[in-house]
């Protein structure tokens, strides 16, 4: 028996590992695709728990008059079935259903993420559609900066692959968890619309103090100097939101339009438009995913000559470029841990959305998808975090000089990079 976990199963949604620009074989319509998504086949006693849990769902759908007509609900009839043994000789692993059922007040797949975390000593790998649950980064930094007080050797790595949000509404989530991090640099729009913030409280402060009069009320100056105390509060709260001296004043006159030109601002002496905090302890690297056409690791377009293009007025050839929309919700941890679930790294899907996950200590299991997935993401694998923390790094920064240039890219892999999404804390799409 198959359990599909959070995909959907229609050909707009079906892609193969190769992630080619323009499928025509996938049938898809216009407008989807490419696309990364993840199925598990299960088989064995598991089964029984995944079909509990189907039966009591599709019972609480069902009409309350239905009892009128003398309906037995599916979980009565599924019960009267033999239940097979709970491990057989045959079987290959150990799984664990785990669910977010706000109606029974569980919320299993938190606690799994949070516990497999906490158990990391070498590597988390989060492929998910979203990356907007701020407590996940502060249990890592925390946990991170704890083993390096306590002198164990080593890093502990993390590893995303997600989305960008790519909104014109709101993702104040995704902020606080990539400044949890030290990433907050890879979304400049929302750092702009901070920097301004700023800038307004400084300019209000500014005006406060030139209005000081000696001649004032007590009850005036009070005022005054309580408006400035309440608009210091805020710049520091913004200063605890990333905004340094040294990003207000790279965001100073920028507009909202001149953002998504920053991207090009990357060359050969390695000058980009961002710089990242380093977190005691914890290595960290995000990414989301794209495709080229020509195909990525392809040569570059063959250009005519700078003379037949100049008689002729034809523009130079450059690839072409579109995002892989990431739908997968996959957690794992060490080489030991494998979590794939319906759940979205959000506060909805852990605490709000009925959600489903099967859980595995597999070692054979967590090995096989890391190394599938990293060779089909980075287009190699290495033996170590620390090889594959470079690999990425330097397969990102290659693909980010590739689309400069019109080339492309080398791997499907790229930075996040979100110059889109504004900034506000009381409309948010999480």
């Amino acid at each position: 028996m198959w359990a599909f976990t959070g995909t959907s199963i229609h050909r707009n949604y079906w892609d193969t590992d190769a992630h080619l620009f323009d499928d025509r074989s996938a049938g898809r319509d216009l407008g989807f695709g490419p696309w990364q998504d993840i199925s598990m086949k299960v088989n064995g006693p598991v089964l029984t728990d995944l079909s509990h849990n189907f039966s009591q769902a599709w019972d609480l759908e069902k009409p309350w008059y239905n009892r009128w007509f003398g309906y037995e609900s599916l979980q009565a009839e599924r019960n009267t079935l033999p239940v097979p043994g709970v491990a057989t000789r045959a079987a290959h692993s150990v799984a664990q259903v785990c669910r977010t059922q706000p109606q029974d007040k569980e919320t299993s797949i938190l606690e799994h993420y949070l516990k497999a975390i906490g158990n990391a000593t070498d590597y988390v790998y989060m492929e998910n559609q979203y990356f907007r649950y701020p407590d996940f980064a502060k249990r890592l930094g925390d946990i991170a900066s704890t083993r390096k007080a306590r002198g164990v050797p080593g890093d502990l790595h993390l590893f995303v692959v997600t989305n960008t949000p790519d909104s014109k509404t709101a993702s104040a989530t995704t902020y606080e968890m990539l400044q949890a991090l030290g990433q907050e640099q890879l979304m400049p729009q929302v750092q702009r619309d901070l920097s301004e913030s700023l800038s307004e409280y400084q300019e209000q402060i500014e005006r406060l103090n030139n209005s000081a009069n000696a001649h004032s009320s007590p009850f005036a100056n009070l005022n005054r100097l309580k408006s400035i105390e309440r608009l210091q509060d805020k710049i520091q709260a913004l200063r605890d939101q990333g905004v340094s001296t040294q990003v207000e004043e790279r965001m100073r006159d920028q507009q909202p339009d001149d953002i998504p030109g920053l991207a090009e601002h990357i060359d050969e002496n390695d000058d980009k438009p961002f710089q990242l905090s380093d977190i005691p302890g914890l290595k960290v690297v995000i990414a989301t995913l794209a495709t080229s056409d020509p195909a990525p690791g392809s040569p570059p377009p063959t250009r005519l000559s700078s003379e037949a293009e100049a008689i002729l007025n034809a523009p130079r050839l450059k690839a072409r470029y579109k995002h892989i929309y990431v739908h997968s919700k996959l957690l794992l941890v060490d080489d030991v841990y494998t979590l794939l679930s319906s759940a979205n790294i959000n506060i909805r899907s852990m605490h709000s959305d009925s959600e489903l996950g099967i859980a595995q200590p597999n070692p054979e299991l967590a090995k096989s998808l890391r190394e599938k997935l990293w060779g089909m993401h980075a287009g190699e694998v290495k033996s170590s975090s620390v090889g594959n923390y470079l690999l990425w790094n330097k397969m990102m920064k290659i693909n980010w000089r590739a689309k400069n240039k019109g080339y492309p890219l080398a791997s499907h892999l790229q930075r996040f990079w979100d110059v889109v999404t504004p900034y506000s804390p009381d409309f948010t799409v999480d």
